[in-house]
Order: structure tokens, then sequence, then C-alpha cells
């Protein structure tokens, strides 16, 4: 599976975490979507992951929990 390793041309991203994919690819592979590439808005909570809101007030805060939409994707 190919990772964004680098800023966007058109710095659509945030932050990139290709340490999640790694970590979490056996998980992932008889799953419907495992093959999808995912991106998640910084609005919504990811556990263990800053979560900012893109606000210079929320740098380095980080997640206790994970939104219910990001449970769900990971599931699927």
């Amino acid at each position: 599976m190919a990772h964004a390793q680098t800023q966007d041309q058109y710095n659509a991203f945030v932050r990139l975490h290709p340490e999640y994919m790694t970590a979490h690819q056996t998980d992932f592979s008889s799953r419907k979507l495992a093959a999808a590439p995912i991106a998640m808005k910084d609005i919504f909570m990811t556990k263990g992951y800053e979560t900012t809101c893109c606000s210079k007030i929320l740098q380095g805060y980080i997640s206790p929990y994970s939104a219910t939409c990001f449970e769900k994707l990971e599931q699927a």
C-alpha cells in the first residue's frame, strides 16, 4: 500500500500519519475498505493523534478518544 510521505502540493492535509496504516495493516487486510485511502478532517477526534481543528490554541492536543464516524470507518 502506498502512503503519502510528504506534504501535497495543494496543502490539503494538515498532517500525515503513514505509521497508522503500517501499525494496522494486518488488522485491515480482511475488511471491505482495506485498500481504500483514508483522509479525515482535522475536526474529528482520532484517539492517540493530534487533533487541532487547525487552531493554534489546540496545537499539541492529543485526543483521548475517537469520533464515532472514525470508529465506524475503521470497522468497515
